[in-house]
């Protein structure tokens, strides 16, 4: 394998490796990060988030990576998301948005289209 794709396949498991020594990420941070049983909890999810931020607000991170996280906390508290990158697999529309008319302006922000784009996208038969 060339060297490319050896970084390639090593750095996708390197968040998993992490995962699995974080307090409250799958395995508790005892276990392996990639068993299927581990299932990471609330409290994991949030420290992410909040890595993420850092590290979008560093610029180590594109930005879109922290609105899909923060968007995925705020449906699983049932709060309102920000971004609106979260939709209802049953409905196919989106879970309810804070702040719906500067929505489209925060989805450009980080990099995204206009929600109504991606729901058009999400209905078309394929």
């Amino acid at each position: 394998m060339p060297p490319a794709q050896r970084r390639d396949v090593a750095d996708d498991r390197a968040p998993a490796r992490l995962a699995g020594r974080l307090p409250g990420g799958p395995g508790g941070g005892h276990g392996r990060a990639d068993d299927p049983a581990a299932r990471p909890g609330p409290d994991f999810r949030s420290r992410c988030r909040d890595l993420i931020a850092q590290a979008a607000a560093d610029g180590r991170c594109p930005a879109v990576h922290f609105a899909c996280v923060g968007d995925h906390c705020a449906v699983d508290q049932g709060e309102p998301q920000f971004h609106g990158t979260r939709t209802d697999p049953a409905t196919l529309r989106p879970h309810p948005v804070r702040h719906p008319r500067t929505l489209d302006e925060r989805r450009h922000d980080v990099g995204r289209g206009p929600l109504e784009e991606q729901s058009r996208a999400l209905r078309l038969p394929g």
